[in-house]
């Protein structure tokens, strides 16, 4: 099981609707403990999150949920703080700042344009998943990987399911696919959340 914030995700790879559910019941919950924010505190250890992508849509409400859930200390990072593409830069940042768990919301997401800049997409989207992962590993710690539903090829009618067999039909869907695997390959503790 992979704790984020108090839920529980049972499953590798999670059901697309998920991470909204996710974020608007941890919003709930952490105002209502946040009233007894002492009690919260003991309950649970501190934690030290890293948060990569913090200045995009997803990074922001991740910056919103801290504020609210106080218990934790949080590593807000985009690429001027730390380069994920850099290996060396990941293990020093992972190691220095002794991260337990790592949300991972930084991707190259123009999803056109990642067919003219392949390399750039797969740097992003393929190799930093896994130097995140195998740095969050060697401290015995949890990534959360944020994907796409790009990894399928859009044709089905009806809602993809999370055993659903993967055939993207991008480079940018490409590349999120290796991500997962990356990630998955190198945490024992990693859970991959499709948007």
């Amino acid at each position: 099981h992979v704790p984020v914030w108090g839920t529980y995700i049972s499953s590798k790879v999670l059901h697309p609707g998920l991470l909204c559910r996710i974020i608007t019941e941890n919003k709930k919950s952490m105002m209502e403990t946040s009233l007894n924010k002492k009690e919260n505190q003991e309950a649970a250890p501190c934690r030290n999150i890293l948060i990569t992508g913090a200045n995009g849509q997803l990074g922001n409400e991740m910056r919103v949920l801290a504020k609210a859930n106080t218990m934790h200390n949080y590593f807000f990072t985009d690429v001027e703080e730390l380069d994920i593409c850099n290996e060396q830069a990941v293990n020093n940042f992972v190691n220095q700042h002794e991260v337990d768990i790592i949300v991972n919301c930084a991707a190259y997401t123009a999803v056109d344009a990642a067919e003219d800049h392949q390399e750039l997409n797969d740097r992003l989207n393929h190799l930093a998943p896994g130097y995140l992962a195998h740095a969050i590993q060697s401290r015995g710690g949890t990534i959360i990987q944020v994907s796409t539903d790009y990894v399928f090829d859009g044709t089905n009618h009806i809602p993809y399911t999370e055993d659903e067999p993967t055939c993207p039909a991008s480079a940018y869907g490409t590349a999120k696919l290796a991500g997962e695997k990356n990630v998955m390959d190198n945490c024992e503790k990693a859970a991959v959340i499709r948007t």
